[in-house]
């Protein structure tokens, strides 16, 4: 089985070299992930407006999976971006890891927290939950705000802090705890999330590992989008 990983944004080597081996290391023997930047303009806005910019290059990864006998593909970032539009572009199986791992908290727990990189994404994580049908579920989302590279360079440091939310959206009510990023466990090291659940005592969802194996079993049950949900063709009248 072939996934490939579409990444949004830009990476220092390590860090991609990073997020390789973390998801190769939750995935099924035999499983092969295959990272795949997408190319948009050099000077992206710095707000959470620039990712309503990457959807074009996202699709022209899609088409490229497909062409190149990918089994499925997962838009490795929690926005979704450009989510939908993949899912009406591909035959094969589109997986946002926002999407999957809502669902499988909701499956887990009846209430549960978040915890995403920064405040500023909250107003949009927000909208995101309304719009998946689950905004009842979430007791609090809170920032991180913390940068990928300053996660990578002092781990101790986040893991506190990370632990720290995570005990105060317990406290409010959360039954387990929902990393809001696909970056945020890599940055901490393979093994990261079983650590932080057995220190917290309850479950904390890794969206990367959940995406994943997501993708795993939609290809595994040969399932595929609706083409009724998501039709490749519209007719106008």
């Amino acid at each position: 089985m072939r996934i490939m990983l579409v990444e949004l944004g830009e990476f220092y080597p390590r860090e991609l070299a990073t997020k390789e081996a973390y998801a190769r290391s939750v995935c099924s023997p035999g499983t092969t992930v295959v990272l795949r930047l997408v190319e948009v303009s050099p000077h992206l806005p710095d707000d959470f407006s620039r990712f309503s910019l990457y959807p074009p290059a996202i699709l022209q990864r899609v088409k490229e999976a497909e062409k190149e006998g990918f089994d499925a593909v997962l838009i490795d970032c929690f926005t979704d971006s450009g989510l939908e539009a993949a899912k009406i572009a591909a035959k094969i199986p589109v997986v946002g890891p926002a999407e999957s791992s809502l669902h499988i908290s909701c499956l887990l727990a009846d209430k549960f927290g978040w915890i995403i990189p920064m405040d500023e994404g909250i107003p949009f994580h927000w909208r995101q939950v309304r719009n998946y049908g689950v905004a009842d579920r979430i007791t609090s989302i809170k920032g991180l705000n913390l940068s990928l590279l300053e996660i990578h360079g002092k781990k101790d440091n986040a893991k506190t802090k990370l632990v720290g939310l995570a005990q105060e959206l317990l406290g409010s009510g959360a039954q387990l705890i929902s990393i809001g990023c696909t970056g945020i466990l890599p940055a901490l090291g393979i093994g990261s999330a079983k650590e932080l659940s057995k220190k917290l005592g309850v479950t904390v969802i890794d969206p990367l590992a959940i995406a994943l194996k997501t993708a795993e079993m939609l290809v595994s049950l040969d399932l595929q989008q609706s083409s009724l949900a998501y039709p490749k063709t519209v007719q106008f009248s």
